[in-house]
């Protein structure tokens, strides 16, 4: 007996998801900021720093990863730097360009972040690997498509990167490499945010 999918209610599902994830996502970064008196997008920032190198960490590349104005993400690093959080060092070359580098006094704050991520990553392990990878492929899916329609400037994955080939051994359950890391890669491997990205021309 074959049973009738209502699939707009399936969409309208997803996005409700979307919509809750995005609210307990913001909540734990909410609980951090009440104490150190920092925004969520604030906090967001410093993972970035922390987790980037030092020439994504720029005030032009804040504002395109997050999708902001160059004054929001101006106003957010100087209160950051006021509150002693992040340094600015200039650009050899260029005066105009500053790095941000996190200070000391931001590794206890990480060590909050990471541990209300833990129990994001605690929920996952509920979910076999075989959903994960269908979850997976399709949230990378729909980045890529709003990077294509233009709705976001940037989208550091596989797919959009110079050292990306696709299908390299086709017969391989691996196809997909990576020229810059020198290894192959089978679908659900593929990284929907990568530090060294690197833009196809």
């Amino acid at each position: 007996m074959s049973i009738s999918i209502n699939e707009e209610q399936i969409n309208k599902n997803i996005i409700a998801a979307f919509d809750k994830i995005i609210t307990i996502y913001r909540l734990l970064l909410w609980d951090i900021g009440k104490i150190e008196n920092l925004s969520p997008t604030q906090i967001q920032f410093i993972e970035f720093i922390n987790d980037n190198p030092e020439n994504l960490c720029t005030l032009t590349n804040l504002a395109k990863e997050f999708e902001l104005s160059k004054p929001t993400v101006s106003d957010s690093i100087r209160n950051l730097e006021k509150k002693g959080y992040i340094n600015k060092t200039p650009d050899l070359h260029d005066a105009r360009i500053h790095y941000f580098k996190l200070t000391e006094k931001s590794k206890n704050l990480l060590y909050k972040i990471f541990s209300r991520k833990n129990r994001i990553k605690e929920m996952m392990g509920t979910v076999c690997v075989e959903e994960k990878i269908i979850i997976s492929s399709f949230l990378s899916k729909m980045i890529q498509s709003f990077y294509q329609d233009g709705t976001i400037q940037s989208a550091r994955t596989c797919l959009n990167c110079y050292n990306f080939v696709k299908n390299a051994n086709p017969l391989s359950d691996s196809p997909h490499y990576c020229s810059f890391a020198k290894i192959y890669m089978a679908e659900p491997e593929l990284r929907t945010y990568c530090t060294v990205f690197k833009e196809k021309n």
